[in-house]
C-alpha cells in the first residue's frame, strides 16, 4: 500500500470516528439534559397542586382541574385504589398499592420511578406526592428514550456525517498531497539539502552516511583499477629491462662479438639481471598474495627479536660486503602473526636500509614492546628520503633514488610489501627520516 493512501486512509478514518463517537456523545448529553428538565418541570407541577389541593381534596372537581394537563395526573387512596387519572378509563384499573412510586410517597411523603412503556423507543417518569388527605397525587410525563432521540435525530445525522466526510475527503487529499510533497521532492543524491521534516532527518542522515560510504568505496575501486593498471604497467616495464639485458647480452656472445677473455664478464652480467629478474618475479608475487589477502594465512605466536636475529644473519654478509654494520638490540616478544610475513616485513626494511646507505654506515634493529604493544624498528644513516617523498615511498615501484636504485638492483617492491603484510596483521607503520642523516622506520602491532 502507498504511503499517501494510509494517510488518506487513517484521516477519513479518524474523522468518522470523531463523528459517530461526537454524535453519540452528543446524543446521551441531550437526553440527560431533557430528562432531568422533564423530571424537574413534573416534581414542581406536583408540589404546586398538592398545594392547591390542600386537604379536602373532595371539595376539587378533579375532572375541571387536570382536565388541559399536559401530563397525566392520577389520584390513588391510601390501599391502593385509583380515584381518579386524567387519561380516563380508571374504574377499571388495577390496584396501585405495589407501585414504587406510590408505596414511597406514602411512606416518605414523595417517590418517584422510570418505567418504559408497552411502545418501544418510550420512557415514562412518575412522582408521586402524598396528601393531607393521606391520598396519593402522581403525575407521569414521557419521554423518548436514548434510542428514541437517536432515532428521531438519525437522518439530521446521516446528512450531517455524509457532509462531514465529503468535506474529511477533500481536505484528506489536500493533507495528503501536502505531507507527500516534501518527500516526494528529496534529493536523495544530496539528502541533507532537501527541506523536509524533523522526524526524516535520522534517515536522511543515514541515507546521507549510505551515499559517503558508497562515494568512497567508488573511489577505493578506482583508486585500486589505477594502481593495478599502473602495477601492470610497472611490472611489464620492470621484467622488460632485465630481460633486454640478458638477450642483449646473450646475442652478443652467440655472434661472436665478444671477446673469449670477456666472456665471462657478460656471464656475470647475465647471471647479475636473471637473478634481478627472479628477485622482482618473487616480489611480484608476494605483493599479489598480500592483494589477495594473504591467502590462507596461518597465525602463531612469533617472537619478532628472534625472528629479526634471523633476517640480521641472512643479510650479514651483504652488509659486510658494502661496509656497513648491522646489529639487533631488543627483547624477546611474541606477537600473533605469520613468521614468513613478518620475516618479509623486518628482512625488507634491512635490506632497504643497507641498500641505500653509505659505506662505513649502520643499520640497527631493535625489536621489543612498548606502551603495552609490540614493536620493531630498522633504522640506518643512509641516504635519507626528502619530505615529498615520504609520502610514495610505500608505492609499488616508487623509488626515492631512482639512479641509486638502479645501480643497488632495488625492485621497488620492498616497502610495499611492508605496508600490505603490516595491514595483513593491523599493524601501524612509522617513518623518520632527514636527507643526508638517515631512516628509521617502526612497526608497531
Amino acid at each position: 500500500m502507498k504511503l499517501g493512501s494510509k494517510i488518506f486512509g487513517g484521516i477519513v478514518s479518524v474523522v468518522i470516528a470523531g463523528v459517530v463517537i461526537t454524535t453519540v456523545i452528543v446524543s446521551a448529553l441531550l437526553y440527560a439534559t431533557l430528562s432531568d428538565e422533564l423530571r424537574s418541570e413534573i416534581r414542581n407541577e406536583a408540589q404546586y397542586m398538592a398545594d392547591i389541593i390542600g386537604s379536602d381534596i373532595e371539595t376539587v372537581d378533579l375532572g375541571s382541574a387536570f382536565a388541559d394537563g399536559r401530563d397525566r395526573v392520577t389520584i390513588i387512596s391510601p390501599d391502593g385504589t385509583v380515584k381518579y387519572d386524567s387519561s380516563g378509563g380508571y374504574e377499571d384499573m388495577e390496584n396501585h398499592l405495589n407501585r414504587p412510586e406510590i408505596r414511597s410517597a406514602l411512606e416518605n411523603g414523595t417517590g418517584e420511578s422510570t418505567r418504559t412503556s408497552a411502545t418501544f423507543g418510550k420512557e415514562n417518569f412518575y412522582y408521586a406526592v402524598r396528601l393531607r388527605s393521606c391520598d396519593v397525587l402522581r403525575i407521569a410525563g414521557e419521554t423518548s428514550s436514548m434510542y428514541g432521540v437517536v432515532t428521531r435525530a438519525l437522518p439530521g445525522i446521516l446528512l450531517a456525517v455524509l457532509a462531514l466526510i465529503g468535506l474529511a475527503l477533500a481536505a484528506a487529499g489536500s493533507l495528503t498531497k501536502l505531507i507527500i510533497k516534501p518527500i516526494n521532492e528529496l534529493d536523495l543524491d544530496n539528502p541533507k539539502q532537501s527541506r523536509t521534516y524533523d522526524e526524516l532527518t535520522p534517515l536522511l542522515d543515514r541515507i546521507d552516511a549510505q551515499n559517503e560510504k558508497m562515494r568512497e568505496q567508488i573511489n577505493e575501486v578506482c583508486e585500486a583499477e589505477r594502481i593495478r593498471r599502473e602495477f601492470s604497467a610497472n611490472v611489464s616495464h620492470e621484467l622488460k629491462t632485465p630481460l633486454t639485458s640478458i638477450m642483449g647480452f646473450s646475442e652478443i656472445m652467440k655472434t661472436g662479438i665478444a671477446k673469449p677473455e670477456d666472456a665471462p664478464m657478460f656471464l656475470e652480467k647475465i647471471n647479475s639481471e636473471a637473478k634481478r629478474l627472479l628477485a622482482l618475479i618473487d616480489d611480484v608475487i608476494s605483493l599479489s598474495g598480500l592483494d589477495e589477502g594473504g591467502g590462507n594465512i596461518e597465525m602463531t605466536d612469533t617472537d619478532i627479536y628472534e625472528t629479526a636475529v634471523e633476517v640480521a644473519e641472512s643479510l650479514s654478509f651483504k652488509a659486510e660486503r658494502q661496509k656497513i654494520t648491522l646489529s639487533v638490540q631488543g627483547e624477546n616478544k611474541k606477537v600473533c602473526g605469520n613468521k614468513r610475513l613478518l620475516y618479509e616485513i623486518i628482512y625488507n626494511l634491512c635490506d632497504n636500509a643497507i641498500r641505500y646507505n653509505k659505506p662505513g654506515g649502520y643499520v640497527k634493529i631493535t625489536a621489543g614492546c612498548k606502551d603495552g604493544r609490540a614493536f620493531v624498528s630498522v633504522k640506518d644513516n643512509g641516504i635519507g628520503i626528502s619530505d615529498q617523498d615520504k609520502k610514495r615511498v610505500f608505492e609499488r615501484f616508487y623509488r626515492a633514488d631512482k639512479s641509486h636504485s638502479k645501480e643497488t638492483g632495488g625492485t621497488g617492491l620492498g616497502l610495499s610489501i611492508v605496508k600490505h603484510a603490516a595491514q595483513v596483521h593491523n599493524a601501524e607503520v612509522f617513518l623518520e627520516s632527514e636527507i643526508g642523516k638517515g631512516t628509521e622506520i617502526k612497526v608497531v602491532f
